[in-house]
């Protein structure tokens, strides 16, 4: 029996109620969220003349939608039955937690299919006056179950919302209306599940306008594993906002400078993962694809990046590595989410995003690229090692590989600096001296005196310069403090001596206030609880070297990113452009050069060869992926563009190197009046590639970049 004709037949009972004009429109559903839910032990309560009933603690959990996402408290279970028959029926109620803090309770019922899948009907509870509309919905939904080692430990679940409008609606009948249908859902459930899972073939016909082919492409696309939140027309110059976001993300809004489709969806990477996934498709298309990176432990779609490339005419795509906000608890006890985010998160939003690309367009596109810098450069790099046919072109900046290293460095600066009251601590403005001091020692060693240390190689920073004299209090460190500095400008050291990170730059430590304050890096200590030690009471204050070398032994779906051998990038002719920043007090620079000696050597190439299809380009003066007191401005964000010439943008760099086989010798870039652009432009500077080192030639304008030579 059809749906329709059901839903049909069972209002009959209330025909008297209904106009003509009130009658119903067809049924559709929309995708609410997807549940990743942990279970605790089953425990059985005893036998009933129904049948068995067992209880399965809910454990936490997230949940993640176009307009639902949070977590799920360890504060619900499910009161399941398994009949005579041997079917089960679970019973659950639980509570959600939105990403802004609303608690939502729930539940859920249904009969478990043949096939193993679960259908739900879903009930939902809240006060909250932004949330209240799920007290008045039908929801439907799908649980599946994951099997091998992870069978009983978690399940899936897709939620969905069942519409159904009144040409002339009236809010009472509908409620009559929905209630009636949440008694009858159970019986349809199973006639429910094909509409949900297909869709129809791709609407490319010639002559459609771009705003109507946009809104048919919702319905006209189909692909494996992928869910179509929406797709929304955007006109230029249009302030897009994201009121689903999460809030530690800190991205409410994103104005664009062109015309685009914007397509919101969720691609399945496993069958209890997921990812969230936008792609923005202009209409001005170049036939280039760009994808973008994240940053930190963040599951923060970096909206500023895709604006910046679709507006450059790339069909650029961004996803949310598997979990939402930047707090690496959605990785607790989830091993698909922390392979997620690993490196499946972009690399299968680079499958699907081609796949999107080509069914709104109706053709391949040209060249493919790659944009990311932090978490995004290890991204980038990952890709480059581990797929390296899916990119023409990467930029990678600042990248966060030896990722075990990076954490243990991070980690480590707590150890050493210790908490408030410590000898050896430092507060903010005691690091803002240290800085000065390091300028006061190194600055000059390139001849200009300017903020900036050209080459932080050369700088053999002494903090002992600081040490306090007889009677002085203030304005000094004491030699507890000095040592806290000599050991963050050392390398660190595992217990065997092994080496485990390279030394913080001097430089680095202006914005060092990120890794260094009053607490813990958080990254650091979320990573040891929630993914290497699987212990959310591990205590951050009892960090040593055990822990980092934990990290490093661990290295889960090798995040380390520390492959060698990039034979593949080189072998398809493809191009990596990295770049760091010489100021950067997250990662230090240092690993940049000392992972691109190790390629040097594993391939056991010269500086030349390597220069054929890998260049990096250490930026003096530029901080933690942008910003800095030097020429910092490259191209490679948004927001420290300069200009759209191939000489001082590392994205459009790396094109005309794919493109036109005309490879980047030097990145120009640009220093605003005060670091403020609408000041104009301070000076400009060439920035080399490595191994060559910037050198002013000590005669003329410094500020001049014809001043300076790249020198060996």
């Amino acid at each position: 029996m059809r749906i329709t004709s059901f839903l049909s037949f069972a209002l009959l009972a209330i025909e008297p109620c209904f106009t003509a004009a009130q009658r119903l429109g067809t049924p559709s559903y929309e995708f609410l969220y997807t549940v990743n839910a942990s279970l605790g032990e089953r425990w059985p309560v005893g036998d009933y003349g129904q049948g068995s009933r067992v209880v399965i603690p809910i454990t936490g959990g997230t949940f993640n939608g176009p307009r639902l996402s949070g977590t799920i408290n360890n504060l619900g279970a499910d009161w399941g039955l398994t009949d005579s028959k041997g079917v089960f029926f679970p019973d659950t109620r639980y509570n959600l937690r939105t990403h802004d803090g609303v608690d939502i309770f729930i539940q859920t019922a249904g009969p478990t299919q043949p096939d193993g899948r679960t259908l739900l009907r879903g009930i939902f509870q809240t006060g909250h006056p932004d949330y209240e509309w799920l007290n008045y919905i039908v929801a439907i939904g799908v649980l599946q179950r994951p099997t091998g080692d992870h069978k009983g430990k978690y399940v899936l679940i897709d939620m969905w919302q069942v519409s159904l409008l009144f040409v002339n609606p009236i809010v009472t009948f509908g409620v009559i209306y929905t209630a009636m249908v949440s008694q009858v859902v159970m019986n349809l459930s199973s006639l429910l599940l094909p509409s949900l899972l297909q869709g129809s073939h791709v609407f490319s016909e010639t002559g459609v306008d771009f705003a109507t082919r946009c809104a048919d492409f919702a319905t006209s696309l189909q692909l494996p594993d992928t869910k179509v939140w929406f797709t929304e027309h955007v006109s230029p110059s249009t302030k897009i906002t994201f009121p689903d976001n999460h809030e530690t993300c800190r991205r409410p809004e994103q104005v664009v400078d062109v015309e685009l489709c914007r397509v919101a969806m969720s691609v399945a990477t496993s069958p209890i993962s997921n990812i969230s996934l936008e792609a923005w498709l202009p209409s001005n298309w170049t036939g280039r694809f760009l994808s973008t990176g994240n940053g930190g432990m963040s599951g923060c779609i970096q909206y500023e990046d895709i604006a910046y490339g679709v507006g450059l005419g790339f069909a650029t795509v961004g996803a949310n590595n598997g979990l939402n906000g930047t707090s690496a608890l959605p990785m607790f006890h989830h091993p698909e989410v922390v392979e997620d985010y690993a490196y499946r998160s972009v690399h299968t939003g680079v499958v699907v995003g081609k796949q999107v690309t080509k069914q709104f367009y109706g053709q391949d596109h040209t060249k493919s690229y790659y944009l990311g810098c932090s978490t995004g450069g290890r991204q980038g790099f990952k890709e480059a090692q581990d797929f390296p046919d899916d990119f023409d072109g990467i930029v990678a900046g600042a990248p966060a590989f030896a990722f075990g290293g990076l954490m243990s460095r991070s980690a480590s600066f707590w150890a050493i600096d210790g908490p408030p009251g410590s000898p050896s601590y430092l507060s903010l403005d005691d690091w803002d001296m240290v800085h000065k001091d390091v300028l006061t020692q190194c600055d000059r060693l390139d001849g200009v005196e300017d903020g900036v240390i050209e080459d932080p190689n050369l700088c053999q920073y002494r903090p002992e310069s600081l040490i306090c004299t007889e009677g002085q209090t203030e304005k000094c460190l004491t030699a507890h403090q000095a040592e806290a500095v000599r050991r963050i400008f050392s390398p660190l050291f595992g217990s065997d001596g092994n080496f485990i990170y390279p030394r913080l730059q001097p430089g680095g430590t202006h914005g060092f206030h990120y890794v260094v304050n009053d607490n813990p890096f958080p990254y650091s200590t979320e990573w040891l609880r929630y993914v290497i030690y699987e212990n959310a009471d591990w205590d951050p204050s009892t960090t040593n070297t055990k822990d980092y070398e934990a990290m490093i032994e661990k290295n889960p779906y090798n995040v380390q990113t520390w492959e060698g051998d990039l034979s593949g990038i080189r072998d398809r002719g493809a191009k990596i452009l990295h770049y760091h920043g010489l100021q950067d007090g997250m990662i230090s620079s240092e690993i940049s050069q000392i992972y691109y000696d190790y390629v040097s050597r594993t391939m056991g190439l010269s500086s030349t060869e390597m220069d054929n299809f890998y260049r990096l380009f250490r930026i003096s003066g530029c901080g933690h992926c942008a910003w800095g007191d030097g020429a910092s401005h490259i191209g490679s964000k948004l927001i420290n563009i300069s200009g759209l010439d191939p000489e001082s943008n590392v994205l459009l760099a790396v094109v005309r190197w794919v493109e036109e086989g005309i490879p980047p010798e030097t990145i120009m870039g640009y220093r605003y009046v005060d670091g403020d652009r609408e000041k104009g432009v301070d000076y400009k500077r060439r920035h080399c590639r490595y191994p060559y080192r910037n050198v002013w030639g000590r005669m003329g304008d410094a500020k001049d970049p014809d001043s300076w030579s790249c020198q060996l």
